[in-house]
């Protein structure tokens, strides 16, 4: 468990909670049939709980509430809010979030959480 932990931990730093919170939602892509049709702007969609077109720093960190260490998941989300927010307005639109979140699933290329972690 500690293991299991460590690594989401250390998936939300690198790949950005979103995309770990949102495999949660949505089941791995081989457990999950439609998960390679949701596409960044679906899952925008879906954070865009009031159907206005841009996330509100709390539609954006409410799914913290799913992570198994709630504190911490917010925390790295209101950091993640504040690099998209790239015109300071208080809000994400599609664009920033497109912009600067990576696809989903995809890994960076050299980054440390590439490499076989010894359990």
């Amino acid at each position: 468990m500690k293991h299991q932990i460590i690594a989401l931990l250390g998936a939300c730093v690198t790949l950005g909670c979103a995309q770990v919170i949102q495999a949660q939602d949505a089941g791995s892509p081989a457990r999950h049939p439609d998960a390679a049709k949701f596409t960044r702007a679906d899952y925008f969609k879906k954070l865009d709980v009031d159907g206005n077109g841009s996330l509100s720093k709390e539609e954006f960190t409410a799914r913290s509430a799913k992570a198994p260490h709630p504190d911490r998941a917010k925390a790295l989300l209101e950091e993640r809010f504040t690099k998209l927010d790239t015109n300071k307005d208080g809000v994400i639109s599609l664009d920033e979030f497109l912009a600067g979140e990576p696809r989903v699933g995809t890994r960076r290329e050299g980054h440390a959480s590439n490499k076989a972690v010894p359990h």
